[in-house]
């Protein structure tokens, strides 16, 4: 593999969440599994930089029964020591899942274009309307500037008398 090359990952749980709460001392229930981990992706995702999530090349011991490619931990760094919140084992997707994967995202991004090209479509007609209403009220200014203009002009004409009341 390439370095700095993208790798899909995927997750299956092959033993149950119960064996996974009791290895890892695990107070979330299996309802809630799904949202505690996107709580603790977003948490890693938090600029503050606290939690981090860390993907490790899984130990090539023979001792380990094993079939992962690498491990996935949700960590807590505080001034003490690193907290690893969960571990997850993970293997590098199959040809299938990367293809599923980058399709769903080509779907995502094609909506994503209609809905802007949508909104451009608004946008513009917003701005027509914008510039037809500004060539509107510099006609008016316009029409006024040429009516104040010919008055003043004819004022200038008239002669201008001063009546001396004495």
């Amino acid at each position: 593999m390439h370095a700095g090359a993208l790798v899909l990952v995927s997750l299956q749980l092959s033993s149950s969440l119960q064996t996974l709460k009791l290895q890892q001392n695990l107070l979330v229930d299996f309802g809630a599994f799904p949202d505690s981990i996107r709580e603790l992706s977003r948490r890693c995702g938090e600029a503050e930089g606290k939690f981090s999530l860390v993907l490790k090349p899984a130990a090539a011991d023979s001792s380990s029964s094993s079939s992962s490619d690498a491990v996935l931990s949700f960590q807590e760094t505080n001034p003490f020591r690193e907290l690893c919140h969960l571990s997850l084992q993970v293997c590098r997707g199959t040809d299938r899942q990367v293809k599923e994967y980058l399709a769903e995202c080509i779907r995502q991004l094609q909506g994503m274009g209609q809905e802007e090209s949508g909104r451009a479509a608004r946008l513009e007609e917003e701005l027509g309307k914008a510039r037809a209403k500004v060539e509107e009220k510099t006609a008016e200014v316009r029409v006024r500037l040429c009516t104040h203009l010919f008055f003043l002009i004819s004022l200038s004409r008239t002669p201008f008398v001063l009546k001396d009341d004495s």
